[in-house]
């Protein structure tokens, strides 16, 4: 720590006074810094918390679900969702809802508070080794700059990773420069507990547990020794780190990496995964690399010309101070953060959020750099800079943002937020506040991945909320295809059915929200139903977890175990039998199994549903698809005819059916 002591950027101390010139600045008073930070954290992660983005994206859902999930049956599973990511932020956020309740309100007041919590943290990291002047810069960019307040906008693992990361800086900073703290063990136990959280908020923002390694081999071997107890704090580090990782790689050993993350893996280097590079740093540094899709920024670049001026200058004076260990670590630290964007052969721009604390930190250093050029009453202009950042960010996050993502348009499909599930929200909200709870069945519904509107439904929803019993239900909804509309109508004349997506009915039709008062004789049809919506929880997870390629045994299997409870009703059959056939559709869809393969499977599914539930126009339509790709032309034009005779047909059968009559015969 000597070396680090005789920088000047270490040597401004706290107060209204600058060092250098004696000259007062007010802003640089430290109640005038408190009321910024929380103007910009009220603003950037409190304000309009639901209307900004007002519906998840399916990532955020699934994260959510799985909060609920933990909630009732709490595991330890170390690696969730398919591998996609490590338990730390949902256990938090489990624990979090067992205090508030899962709702859209709460999915996103969790990641504000935890990167509210990772603003304090990295304060207080960054007084280890700057200034006051310029960590409290640092704070200003951490809270108010748009890379992290865009990050906190979404229920996802990032914020917990930036406050793991700023905690085990924060301990690291508090070993180094304890005098004789090499003989503490305790205190490097802690950095080693610390650092090891690290991967489990993420495995990617691991990588920098080597420079936290490296400087801590560093302290306890060169100022510590054997004689002041370096090598035991060493040993308690290394120890207490290899502890908190063995079960993590233990599970890795098990289990492998995981589908996903060996697919995003790039295999070689060439001109494509040079493009990919070059996209990751351009969404940094340049402008928006696209449309809003795969969390790329809104407006510009994650740092805006202001923020990469200062980053700029940080590179400057980093490179001046090269020899110098701070600028030697924080060189690492961002290269290392960088690693997955050399890595990975597909574009998922929060794969660099972890390097956001280091890019940040070069931002402030460069923005305390360019003070100390100034002169005394030119100073104030770089108050004005940092002020034009955060207004333009501010911009950027209060106006454009919710410009793209607060009401359905083109962004929603690609950013894969369900229009449907916003719009079932709107009327089961009306539901709820003119008959009370009610039980949405969201586990009827075939796009098991969407799981948005069971969150939404939450506070009111008794087939999920335990704080409801069915004795309090007043309703009960299921998201389906439309085409089951005039059976469900003729059923229960009392239903109520709104359409959702007519307008995107691709290959389907569409779908539809069936709701309906549960009283009277149709009481025990919805309880039956109900029934088996618990009973397909488990597949649902099931799904939710899967996480290597490859047919989907279980799964199906587990479905096919429901099957009694369907029976007797033919819209619970159909239910059942389209879900399986789905699953089994994903197989070839997404190249796990041959469509050859799974052709005789997927044309029993559907002649179990049709045979079994309503014959529906959509089901005779796929149907009629798979028999013509076998060659049983007959059977296929006998199906797409069926698809025209139902009572409601917006499928392409009629299409499908003049294309196999002019056919060429074999």
């Amino acid at each position: 720590m000597r070396q680090l002591k005789s920088s000047s950027l270490l040597q401004g101390k706290s107060g209204p006074v600058d060092p250098e010139t004696g000259l007062k600045f007010p802003w640089i008073y430290p109640a005038l810094y408190s009321l910024t930070l929380a103007v910009l954290l009220f603003f950037s992660r409190f304000y309009r918390l639901t209307a900004l983005s007002s519906w998840p994206r399916h990532d955020e859902s699934l994260c959510g679900a799985l909060a609920i999930r933990l909630m009732s049956r709490w595991d330890w599973t170390l690696r969730q969702l398919g591998f996609l990511v490590t338990p730390l932020s949902n256990w938090g956020m489990a624990l979090f809802f067992q205090v508030l309740g899962p709702s859209l309100k709460s999915l996103w007041l969790y990641p504000a508070l935890e990167s509210s919590l990772a603003v304090g943290a990295g304060y207080l990291a960054a007084r280890q080794f700057l200034n006051q002047r310029t960590s409290l810069v640092f704070a200003i960019f951490m809270a108010g700059s748009f890379w992290p307040a865009y990050a906190a906008k979404f229920a996802l693992p990032l914020d917990a990773m930036l406050l793991m990361e700023n905690l085990s800086f924060l301990a690291l900073g508090v070993f180094l420069n304890h005098k004789g703290l090499a003989g503490r063990p305790a205190l490097a136990a802690l950095v080693g507990f610390l650092t090891g959280l690290v991967f489990y908020a993420s495995l990617p923002c691991g990588l920098i547990a080597a420079v936290i390694s490296f400087a801590m081999a560093a302290r306890c071997l060169t100022a510590g020794g054997p004689r002041r107890g370096g090598y035991l704090s060493l040993g308690c580090y290394a120890g207490v780190l290899a502890a908190a990782l063995a079960p993590l790689f233990l599970d890795i050993l098990a289990r492998g990496m995981g589908n996903y993350n060996t697919s995003a893996l790039a295999t070689h280097w060439d001109a494509q995964q040079a493009r990919v590079a070059g996209a990751y740093l351009g969404s940094i540094f340049l402008s928006r690399p696209g449309a809003a899709g795969d969390y790329s920024p809104i407006g510009g670049a994650f740092l805006n010309p202001v923020l990469t001026l200062f980053f700029l200058a940080g590179l400057v004076k980093m490179w001046v101070s090269r020899k110098e260990p701070l600028f030697q670590g924080l060189g690492w630290c961002l290269l290392l953060a960088l690693g997955p964007t050399f890595l990975t052969g597909s574009l998922e721009y929060f794969r660099t959020a972890n390097a956001m604390p280091f890019a940040l930190a070069l931002g402030a250093i460069g923005a305390d750099s360019i003070f100390e050029i100034l002169a005394p009453p030119k100073r104030l202009w770089l108050c004005a800079l940092i002020a034009l950042s955060l207004a333009w960010d501010g911009y950027r996050l209060l106006v454009l943002y919710p410009g793209e993502w607060s009401v359905p348009n083109s962004n929603w499909a690609e950013n894969y937020k369900s229009i449907r599930g916003w719009r079932a929200f709107g009327v089961l909200s009306y539901w709820e506040k003119n008959r009370g709870p009610g039980c949405y069945l969201g586990n009827l519904d075939t796009q098991t991945l969407d799981q948005s509107l069971a969150i939404a439904t939450f506070p009111f929803n008794a087939a999920e909320n335990g704080k409801y019993s069915l004795e309090d239900s007043g309703w009960v909804a299921v998201l389906t295809n439309l085409h089951y509309m005039p059976f469900l109508k003729t059923r229960f004349p009392e239903c109520r059915i709104y359409s959702l997506d007519w307008e995107h009915k691709g290959r389907y039709g569409g779908d539809v929200l069936f709701v309906a008062p549960m009283s009277g004789p149709n009481r025990p049809v919805f309880l039956k139903w109900f029934a088996l919506n618990q009973k397909l929880q488990e597949s649902t997870d099931e799904i939710m977890d899967r996480y290597q390629s490859g047919p989907r045994n279980a799964i199906l299997e587990e479905l096919g175990r429901q099957e009694a409870y369907a029976q007797g009703d033919p819209f619970l059959e159909s239910c059942l039998w389209e879900k399986i056939y789905t699953q089994l559709n994903y197989e070839v869809a997404w190249g796990e199994v041959p469509f050859t393969a799974n052709r005789p499977a997927l044309a029993y599914a559907l002649r179990e549903a049709l045979q079994k539930g309503y014959p529906a126009a959509h089901l005779w339509n796929e149907l009629g698809n798979i028999l013509w790709t076998a060659g049983r032309t007959a059977e296929a034009k006998q199906a797409f005819e069926n698809a025209l005779r139902a009572p409601l047909n917006l499928t392409k059968a009629a299409e499908h059916l003049r294309q196999l009559q002019n056919a060429p015969r074999p």
